[in-house]
């Protein structure tokens, strides 16, 4: 629809490339997040076998707090770290467990975050660490991962996902969207 803009993390080539699991995990961490934290998703598709632009995850623009974009972000490059049986990432730069598209934008959003608050003696990179630990919080609070598992398992049996298919996921497990 002409009404609807939409933007994408879109992660890019690495050195040692995911698998399909990986990559469904890491947009299944976008989607949860995202969604949970209220902003309106409309549909994930992963292409793991692709050098570049291996996923997808699409959502309505609005006007989401420059905080939630940032969890939202960091949460794909947690799921993608715990699905692997590693610890969520703690540090900047996470660029070793996701999109180097996914550090960028966490990093303009840490500096954008860092810019709005006056006299805040925190680092950019103080709030790139504070978006990752929420994102490893958002993923790992109770009943939140086994969602996640089950948004990544549809996505790596179909290639994609909708928002329809999520919201039941949700709904299935009691999960509430908003703050």
């Amino acid at each position: 629809l002409a009404s609807r803009r939409r933007y994408a993390f879109v992660m890019s080539s690495l050195p040692n490339q995911p698998s399909a699991r990986e990559v469904a995990f890491h947009e299944a961490g976008h989607i949860f997040a995202g969604k949970k934290l209220g902003k309106t998703f409309i549909s994930a598709e992963i292409r793991p076998e692709q050098l570049t632009g291996r996923a997808e995850t699409n959502w309505l623009a609005d006007n989401s707090s420059t905080l939630v974009e940032g969890i939202t972000a960091s949460a794909g490059v947690c799921a993608e770290a715990l699905c692997k049986g590693q610890p969520a990432p703690t540090m900047f730069p996470p660029s070793l467990y996701g999109g180097e598209s996914d550090d960028e934008f966490i990093a303009r959003n840490s500096a954008k975050l860092q810019s709005s608050q006056p006299g805040d003696s925190k680092s950019e990179d103080d709030y790139v660490e504070l978006y990752l630990e929420w994102a490893a919080k958002t993923c790992t609070a109770e009943g939140h991962w086994t969602v996640i598992e089950e948004i990544a398992k549809v996505l790596e049996a179909n290639r994609n996902i909708n928002d329809s298919e999520v919201t039941a996921i949700f709904g299935r497990h009691g999960i509430r969207v908003g703050l």
